[in-house]
């Protein structure tokens, strides 16, 4: 798929803007199209953006997403009753969309200019963006990957009066054309047509690239958007933007070392619609991290975009809009959250995050102690609390149906832990927790029995509050694995409010024990 792939030090492209018979014809679509468009663009975006997303180009193949509709089918979709449309969306009906896309195009139906000259075709496929809808134990949201690799989270949008409606969007189905880009200097930029042999057919597609190269873990580097956001970095200021920031130490398969980072927004700060239903500026997230004498160690960044990448200026109603004879309101939220991964060597760090959205931004530090382990000895990973998970298909019970980016969810015994970047727990809240045993399996030698041990204590006193009796690892092992994921909850309703840590450590039937490892929660 499309979407997975990653870039490596080569060449990426930018293009936006629609054909002009798209952008003449008053078409009735929602933002949801713009997300869903993110994740066929990453994973790289060129400094000339300023934060829109790109076409993605590995190799010096450039793949350009494309939506086709058919005008005669738009126009009577028009001509209905708005709100009845908009009555079935709020159901989860939206069977008068399917007829709109145009789905039996090949090839050949396709023609694509840069600079002019016609390029020939390498591939076109069809389908819908990878975008992931869930349910977890707070109810229904849907995620997706940003350009830069990470996950970024969508609360479905909900409409209070007299009744409750949840509001989740499909993806239209588009069109991936790619053809081999000719050669072009560092920094240049071209223009892309794309017309279809096909009469009666809407066309959007982006008309313009910008090659550079990046890293494509780090998309904004370089970029306007990039460089404002690292002096929000070094300016020592949280921002306005509430942010709350936490990083967990996990193993890989063969002795490696990833950190799984998390982040969670305030609510409401940040939108993909103004007031007025116009877009709002990209959202942008630069990560930095930093060795005890201050050298910088890694970096990533990544963004999302209610523009669009498809449908930039498409959008002509609101999402969702008010039935009062009052002012229209615009509902629908950005992203609350954020997930990625990072690989670190040992040692101790400051992770610092920055999120800049328009003229606003946020900032968040903390400090990262990234542990070394042997490959022939009993180790544990980091711990994390959470206060989210779910339930995985029976079918998968160990993997989730969808594995955007480079993200590897947390899994245990079919469920997903989500661990929570707020570790601020409200009594009665559903208290979770996950971290990793690794267990080396010596050759000719039978397995080790392996048992993990959890506490709570005070974290002011260090008088301890609760401790688990010792459990066996071997229900949430994986034959052939030596890394063994633990999750599960904890009852903490006999908690006073205040500060406490939870402690977890290991040990197996060889008379290996590992060192305790925490994280710090409060009760409020």
């Amino acid at each position: 798929m499309l979407s997975s792939r990653r870039s490596r030090g080569g060449r990426i492209f930018v293009a936006q803007q629609l054909t002009e018979k798209a952008k003449a014809h008053r078409l009735i679509l929602p933002l949801w199209l713009g997300i869903t468009s993110i994740f066929v663009i990453a994973p790289c975006a060129a400094a000339q953006t300023d934060g829109l997303q790109p076409i993605k180009v590995e190799s010096d193949e450039v793949v350009v997403p494309v939506l086709v509709l058919d005008a005669q089918r738009v126009a009577q979709y028009e001509k209905t009753d708005a709100m009845a449309h908009l009555t079935e969306e709020m159901a989860g009906d939206f069977h008068s969309w399917d007829d709109l896309p145009i789905r039996d195009l090949v090839a050949g139906d396709f023609h694509v200019f840069e600079d002019g000259q016609e390029q020939r075709i390498r591939n076109v496929t069809y389908g819908t963006p990878p975008i992931t809808s869930v349910r977890d134990n707070f109810g229904p949201y849907s995620e997706f990957v940003g350009s830069g690799g990470g996950i970024w989270v969508v609360p479905d949008v909900r409409v209070d009066s007299n009744r409750t409606f949840v509001l989740n969007l499909p993806a239209l189905p588009r069109y991936l054309i790619s053809y081999v880009a000719p050669g072009s200097s560092d920094g240049s930029c071209h223009q892309v047509t794309v017309k279809v042999g096909r009469p009666d057919s809407l066309v959007y597609a982006r008309s313009q690239y910008c090659n550079a190269r990046h890293s494509g873990a780090d998309p904004l580097n370089g970029t306007k958007l990039g460089e404002r956001m690292e002096s929000d970095s070094a300016s020592a200021k949280s921002g306005g933007i509430g942010l709350s920031l936490a990083a967990v130490p996990l193993f890989a398969v063969a002795p490696a070392t990833r950190v799984a980072i998390y982040l969670e927004f305030a609510p409401k700060s940040l939108k993909f619609l103004n007031d007025d239903c116009t877009p709002t500026p990209p959202i942008g997230i630069l990560g930095e991290l930093y060795t005890k004498d201050g050298t910088l160690a890694a970096r990533f960044s990544d963004q999302a975009s209610g523009y669009g990448d498809v449908v930039q200026d498409a959008h002509e109603r609101p999402l969702v809009q008010s039935t009062s004879s009052g002012p229209t309101t615009c509902l629908f939220y950005g992203p609350s959250r954020y997930q990625r991964e990072v690989n670190a060597p040992p040692g101790q760090y400051n992770l610092r995050v920055v999120v800049r959205h328009g003229g606003k931004f946020g900032r968040a530090e903390i400090p990262l102690n990234v542990n070394s382990y042997s490959d022939n000895r009993l180790a544990i990973s980091g711990i994390t609390v959470a206060k989210r998970f779910r339930e995985l298909p029976a079918e998968s019970p160990e993997v989730p149906t969808v594995l955007p980016g480079s993200y590897k969810p947390l899994v245990s015994k079919g469920v997903e832990i989500i661990p929570a970047a707020d570790s601020r727990f409200r009594k009665g809240e559903t208290f979770c927790f996950y971290f990793e045993v690794y267990e080396p399996q010596q050759p000719g030698s039978p397995p080790a029995t392996v048992e993990f041990h959890l506490r709570i204590l005070d974290a002011k006193t260090d008088t301890l509050m609760k401790e688990l009796r010792p459990a066996d690892a071997a229900p949430y092992s994986q034959p052939g694995n030596p890394v063994i994921p633990v999750g599960g909850g904890i009852d903490i309703s006999s908690l006073p409010r205040g500060s406490y840590r939870l402690e977890t450590q290991a040990t197996d039937s060889t008379g290996q024990s590992t060192t305790w490892q925490a994280t710090s929660f409060t009760v409020e």
